[in-house]
């Protein structure tokens, strides 16, 4: 598999999860034209809850399911970011997609890189990822 088509898998991934140019994004922002500039994006992260996370708020979002990294891995995702004490106010650099912050901070893998990013701008745009852990149809 070639580099190439390894992007083109991803950004077909990316557009089926996120949707085309019209997507929910736009809507979120109460934008018409469907895409998020610099200025939208930072103003979503400065009055998310995610840029006042601490880093071991951003610990326990590697662990999450959101993220679904194997134990091993998000343990040692968690060492490097605890050790560069990464913290809510740094999403912005985990959300560049040329993921350069990504690479200084010692991860190797594309897609482990690609997937921070992806979920890190999720968290910016959509907010915190919920976790339902009600069981349906019970009342507890």
């Amino acid at each position: 598999t070639t580099h190439g088509q390894i992007s083109n898998l991803e950004n077909r991934a990316f557009i089926s999860e996120y949707g085309g140019p019209a997507s929910s994004i736009g809507a979120l922002l109460d934008d018409n034209d469907g895409r998020v500039s610099k200025k939208e994006f930072l103003s979503a992260w400065k009055t998310s809850a995610v840029h006042n996370w601490t880093t071991d708020d951003v610990v326990a979002w590697l662990r999450s399911p959101d993220l679904n990294f194997p134990t091993d891995l998000s343990d040692k995702l968690a060492r490097l970011f605890h050790d560069a004490k990464i913290d809510g106010t740094c999403f912005p650099l985990l959300a560049k997609l040329e993921q350069t912050f990504l690479k200084k901070l010692g991860i190797k893998q594309h897609l482990v890189r690609r997937k921070i990013a992806l979920r890190s701008m999720d968290a910016i745009l959509f907010g915190p990822p919920v976790y339902d852990n009600t069981i349906k149809g019970m009342d507890i």
